[in-house]
């Protein structure tokens, strides 16, 4: 046991289950030991659904030693394992969510003649259908790679195999991150002093840099040891030693390269050696040390580099965790993270901390083998559809790692409370049906094979869509007939993704209108099987179209006002059964659609890409917010069925500007508002001493960040302004000036 740990330390740090399948011996024994902790310490603990979904095991090539984070794609994990495989230097693997499917994607080979790499390190990095990831090397042999590989195990390639040569960094560590066509990231060694760098690659492998050398002098860090994080503009991460006071430093530079800084220089007592993940929310940074006066922390430092704040240091005790190696995942205002041991077993735990300091609270203490993993080392916590899922390097079965969940009733889930997973249609309790839509077994079939036929279907609920979100669906044609030869393969006439705000039983007209085409209040994606020619402007079978004509009735006349994106660059579309993949996603901050379609779901390339998408100013939402969102189909004269195979919708909410309101008003003298509530008006003025002509900076904005537009004109005393208000529905609402930001309630 000792021996397998040491191991894992050195390298940056190895019987399949339903998911949350209940052993009752096992959880009797754990809750008596998480309420005698709980009794003891004073923290609060919880005896929630825990669960090992994958044993890892040393058998038949497979790997284990699991290291780094999960990484999701529509229900299935990837990760990668340190030891394992055919060659014993390490594994990418897939499983599923509920550790069923577990299968070796590509065993790593470093020698002489396949020098793929060894020991790969930290979190997958994905980009559509693509994977990226790094490899470790062996120690005075080979100096490690940044490859790439597609999800479904094909297409592995090295775009950098790094080298002992100053100009370049060895011993890559840590987690990619990727921005734009960059991936950034660094090396333990390597650089002008041996002691570290930081680089950027291209996705394609070129225009490979050394960003910045750590040295070990002039107060720098070196040995970095923990995942950049990065902003826009900028990059964030730390160094496990180093620093004018030895205890390794927090840093920050371009993504360029430029205007590298130390901002905090940590001591070795009483906290020091960063090692997880930065997480960086609004004005701070949030991370853990682990080693010191006693067995580390976790802090809270502000991005300039001052004010830090030790939220809580780990004590040496079976009622708290120790040496915490892992990132940090925040998710609300709870911080999330493991240690590498302590607990009850002094074998790790799962802790949460809010963002305060306060609620300090052990989820779960690892028992370790056979029944529990043991010793989280470097590892990070995935939050997924509700749940935390998560890696340890050992224990298990056979004590080379497990795969394990965790579900609490305080988690909130990223992909938001309204999101929804069809893997299939068995049930479809939540689904509405029009026309001549119809589930069958466990697919949905909306149009049939029949002529002049519509169908559409949505989900039940209203679901956000002033926020960032995404949508992937599977779905095939089958039987194509055609009464007319339109140059296309047989069929008619395809299938729309809509989005639309008047109720779940919406439905179009049938041919061209693909089901859609009169429903106000829309917007339509449409995947156009059928060439209807001049009738509705197409000149081609196989399209992608968005089409909106905002409140107004929506068209399906192309080349016309609700057009608002179109492309041929798509598969050709066949009602042959083929299974055709779509991913669409909107960028709320951006305003960007973008769609991808192909037959792999590899979604290397967005098919489409539309800017100015405004969804919250095209039509009038539910709720200022919301929306149904679900499919339509039709056919005229020429035939064919089209079936939806799986869809799942998740959405990630945009922080309201509430969000920043405590700590600005903090700074200032505030904003004066009455009467508040309102009614019809409200005066607004600034604290003394402030200009009175205020006409020009004055914003006001919903709780989703929408700008409003409004009268103002200025009070009788000259001291500020009035604001009609009698247009807004009841709700709150914000007045921004400048810097400052004052909440007000409309009644």
């Amino acid at each position: 046991m000792t021996l397998v740990v040491n191991f894992i330390l050195q390298w940056g740090c190895g019987v399949k289950k339903d998911l949350f399948e209940r052993n009752r011996m096992f959880k009797m024994k754990r809750l008596i030991l998480v309420l005698l902790i709980g009794i003891l310490s004073g923290y609060t603990s919880y005896a929630k659904e825990f669960s090992i979904l994958h044993h890892f095991e040393k058998t038949n090539n497979s790997g284990y030693w699991p290291l780094g984070s999960l990484v999701a794609q529509d229900s299935v994990f990837f990760g990668v394992t340190v030891g394992g495989g055919e060659n014993e230097v390490g594994t990418v693997y897939k499983i599923n969510k509920d550790g069923s499917g577990y299968v070796v994607l590509h065993s790593f080979r470093d020698d002489s003649v396949f020098a793929d790499g060894s020991y790969p390190q930290g979190t997958l990095v994905r980009s559509g259908r693509i994977l990226y990831g790094v490899t470790h090397g062996k120690y005075n042999k080979t100096f490690g790679t940044i490859y790439k590989i597609n999800v479904d195990g094909s297409g592995y390639e090295v775009i950098h195999k790094f080298s002992d040569s100053k100009s370049d960094g060895k011993h890559p560590q840590a987690s990619l991150v990727k921005s734009g066509d960059f991936l950034y990231g660094i090396t333990l060694r390597g650089g002008q002093s041996d002691s570290g760098t930081v680089y950027r690659i291209n996705t394609s492998g070129g225009d490979f840099k050394i960003l910045h050398s750590f040295m070990r002098k002039d107060n720098d860090g070196y040995l970095p040891y923990s995942s950049l994080i990065s902003t826009d503009s900028l990059l964030y991460g730390t160094c496990l030693y180093g620093g004018s006071r030895g205890g390794g430093t927090i840093y920050k530079l371009n993504m360029d390269g430029s205007d590298y800084r130390v901002l905090y220089q940590f001591p070795l007592i009483p906290h020091g050696q960063p090692s997880g993940e930065l997480v960086l929310s609004g004005s701070h940074l949030y991370g853990v040390t682990n080693s010191g006066t006693n067995t580390g922390g976790v802090f809270k430092i502000n991005t300039d580099g001052t004010g830090l704040i030790i939220l809580h240091t780990f004590a040496f005790a079976p009622s708290d965790g120790r040496f915490p190696k892992s990132s940090l995942l925040k998710n609300g205002d709870y911080l999330y993270s493991m240690t590498m041991l302590g607990g009850a077993a002094d074998t790790g735990t799962i802790f949460r901390i809010k963002t305060d300091g306060s609620d300090y609270s052990i989820l779960h203490s690892f028992l370790g083998s056979p029944t529990d993993g043991s010793t989280p080392v470097s590892n990070g916590l995935l939050m997924y559809h509700g749940y935390l899922y998560g890696v340890t390097n050992v224990g298990g079965a056979s004590n080379v790692g497990t795969i394990f969940g965790y579900s609490d009733d305080n988690l909130k889930d990223t992909c938001g409370a309204d999101a929804f997973e069809y893997f299939d249609f068995k049930n479809t309790e939540k689904i509405a049906f029009n026309g001549s839509a119809e589930a069958l077994e466990s697919v949905v079939r909306v149009c049939p094979k029949l002529s002049n036929t519509i169908g559409s279907i949505y989900y039940k609920q209203p679901v956000p869509v002033i926020c960032n979100f995404y949508t992937n669906f599977t779905f095939r044609f089958s039987e194509g007939k055609n009464d007319f030869d339109d140059g296309s393969p047989a069929g008619a006439d395809g299938l729309v993704f809509i989005v639309q705000a008047t109720d779940t039983k919406n439905i179009g007209t049938s041919g061209g209108g693909l089901g859609y085409s009169g429903i106000s209040n829309s917007l339509a994606i449409e995947i156009d099987s059928y060439n209807n020619g001049d009738e509705f402007n197409e000149d081609n079978g196989s399209h992608l179209a968005v089409m909106s004509n905002g409140k107004k009735l929506n068209s399906s006349i192309h080349k016309s006002k609700a057009e608002l994106g179109y492309t041929t660059e798509i598969p050709l579309l066949k009602a042959d059964l083929t299974i055709y993949h779509c991913m669409i996603e909107y960028q709320y901050e951006l305003k960007k659609l973008l769609i991808w379609l192909d037959t792999s779901g590899e979604f290397l390339h967005p098919a489409l890409v539309v800017d100015s998408i405004d969804l919250g100013e095209l039509f009038n939402l539910i709720g200022m917010n919301r929306a149904y969102v679900g499919f339509t189909s039709s056919t005229g004269t020429s035939v064919e069925n089209t079936d939806l195979l799986s869809w799942s919708f998740c959405y990630n909410q945009v922080q309201p500007i509430l969000a920043v309101e405590e700590q600005i008003i903090e700074k200032t003298d505030g904003i004066m508002i009455s009467p508040n509530p309102a009614f019809d008006f409200i005066d607004i003025s600034v604290g003394a001493g402030s200009e009175p002509a205020l006409t020009g900076d004055v914003r006001i904005y919903n709780v989703f960040g929408q700008s409003i537009n409004l009268t103002l004109t200025l009070s009788i005393n000259g001291e500020g302004v009035r604001i009609d208000v009698s247009s807004l529905p009841a709700g709150m609402y914000f007045v921004r000036i400048g810097e400052l930001v004052k909440k007000f309630m409309k009644i």
